[in-house]
């Protein structure tokens, strides 16, 4: 062979070995790249199954006021980062958390984020005025006015000069039991065969915390015009003084108190503030909780003393009271649920009362328990079941989607 044959020969070689090079590159770099593209998805995937839990577990919390992991004092509908395990020693972590009517939810995975969100809401029947006592008649005295479905678990006796539109409520009776007014005359009603269950209060979560403030330095609490932290413990009573202003920079305040709280008169909360108290809760007069009327995310628990709500006093959200409530020329813009409650007159109640016994088996003159289903929480109370049909929760319809 010729050398310039020779050399138009390496020259197609060496072009040969460069064209099949960048091919094999390209090759290889294709096969990378769709087995990082498949990594990908698989982590998408992975974490898309995560924020699902993380929505399933608060559901269920939220439903059955019971924790299903984590710490026992950590809020129903919380769900602090979990480490989950797939096959070949892969990890991933999902998280949730409640806020007022909907749920949101995060799952990690290999570094791929995808956040859920699910409406809900409360639905089925409900009731404005629940009293489960089986002791004597209720009776609603002169000027008293209830809208809604009632129900109590015993007959009714109704004054004649009663302000409440027979039009406007629906009452719900046991078996055998009668509604009339004083007069003797059959007072409209519809009858049940069997009575629902009354609500029923769990108080672990509310324990676990007072333990927490039991275990704070010692000391009695006053405060003035307060910023709160996002959880205050206090061992011992508190005080908070009049005119001052008590707020929250944050989604929510727990103020825990191992012992009893006095609100003194012109004090005004924000929303979004939890006061949870081993003994008593007094709002003495003119005072107010929350900015907002109706689902303002604040919230008074009381284990073992009374909470008053005194002359003048407005109440923006939720009133736990294992023991008693008083409620005197006040009014009360949310949900209330206690032992015992005692109303004096011109009470008034804007979204539901649910009691065991109402003081004297009668609402005292001019009281007012009236349905405003916007003033009720989206989702109950921790540690509050109710079992009415679908009335505890349910999922808002189209309520679903994703975030990112």
């Amino acid at each position: 062979m010729r050398a310039d044959q020779r050399g138009v020969a390496l020259v197609s070689l060496i072009l040969l070995i460069t064209v099949f090079g960048v091919l094999g590159a390209a090759t290889v770099q294709q096969l990378s790249q769709g087995s990082a593209a498949g990594i990908i998805e698989l982590n998408r995937a992975r974490a898309f199954y995560l924020a699902e839990a993380g929505l399933n577990d608060s559901i269920w919390e939220l439903k059955y006021s019971e924790k299903l992991y984590g710490a026992t004092g950590e809020e129903y509908g919380l769900i602090s980062p979990r480490t989950v395990s797939f096959e070949g020693s892969v990890s991933g972590t999902y998280s949730a958390r409640e806020d007022d009517n909907t749920i949101q939810s995060s799952g990690l995975a290999g570094g791929v984020t995808r956040e859920l969100m699910q409406r809900i809401e409360t639905g089925g029947r409900s009731y404005t005025l629940y009293r489960f006592d089986t002791g004597g008649d209720l009776i609603l005295e002169r000027g008293v006015e209830v809208t809604g479905n009632m129900f109590t678990n015993s007959g009714l006796t109704v004054s004649n000069q009663v302000s409440t539109d027979t039009s406007s409520v629906y009452i719900f009776l046991p078996e055998g039991e009668t509604a009339s007014y004083e007069s003797g005359e059959p007072f409209p009603y519809d009858n049940l065969d069997t009575a629902p269950p009354p609500p029923v209060l769990s108080i672990s979560w509310y324990d676990s915390l007072i333990s927490e403030a039991a275990s704070a330095p010692g000391g009695a609490g006053v405060w003035g015009t307060r910023t709160l932290q996002e959880v205050e413990l206090i061992n011992g009573n508190l005080f908070i003084l009049p005119l001052s202003l008590i707020s929250t920079p944050h989604d929510r305040s727990l103020v825990v108190v191992d012992g009893s709280v006095t609100v003194l008169p012109w004090v005004a909360f924000g929303d979004n503030i939890q006061i949870i108290a081993a003994g008593g809760i007094n709002f003495v007069s003119r005072a107010r909780l929350g900015d907002t009327e109706g689902r303002s995310g604040n919230l008074l628990f009381a284990r073992d003393g009374e909470i008053q709500v005194g002359n003048s006093v407005e109440v923006n959200g939720v009133i736990l009271a294992n023991s008693s409530c008083s409620v005197k020329r006040a009014e009360v813009n949310g949900l209330l649920w206690a032992d015992n409650v005692e109303m004096d007159r011109e009470a008034e109640i804007r979204g539901a009362l649910w009691v065991n016994r109402i003081n004297g088996d009668d609402l005292e003159r001019d009281c007012k328990v009236l349905d405003f289903s916007d003033y009720m929480p989206a989702s109950l109370p921790r540690g509050l079941s109710v079992n009415w049909g679908n009335s505890n929760l349910q999922l808002a319809e189209n309520g679903w989607r994703e975030l990112n």
